[in-house]
């Protein structure tokens, strides 16, 4: 399980420019199985380490002072049962296009197995 996520560089400057006008679009979701290198500070990452699979959004909304970004997750097109470890928030920056905004991995251990699609369906 993901417990927390890690603002990006990039991410950091879109949000400093949604600071002063620009709206801070985010676009998807991804899931993966990778984990960051050993010692690495993950902010400086700009993909996913191993994504496998991309999510639309369904729905932002505001809850005191965070951004609460929704989206619903299906292993239908999952070929192959993956750990799910990590996650990433995608946003669309005006000068850089599209950017990994955020990061997600769960602690060791704590990550989650999703069956391949023509195993078990989870939604």
């Amino acid at each position: 399980m993901i417990e927390r996520f890690t603002v990006t560089e990039r991410g950091k400057r879109l949000l400093a420019k949604a600071q002063t006008g620009t709206a801070l679009n985010y676009t998807k979701i991804e899931v993966g199985s990778g984990r960051a290198p050993e010692g690495q500070d993950s902010t400086g990452l700009t993909a996913l380490v191993n994504p496998v699979k991309s999510i639309g959004i369904s729905g932002v909304s505001v809850s005191r002072d965070r951004a609460l970004v929704t989206a619903q997750f299906t292993n239908g097109g999952v070929a192959i049962a993956f750990a799910w470890n990590e996650v990433g928030l995608f946003a669309q920056d005006p000068s850089e296009g599209e950017i990994l905004y955020a990061r997600g991995e769960a602690d060791e251990g704590k990550w989650v197995m999703i069956p391949a699609e023509t195993e078990a369906a989870v939604s």
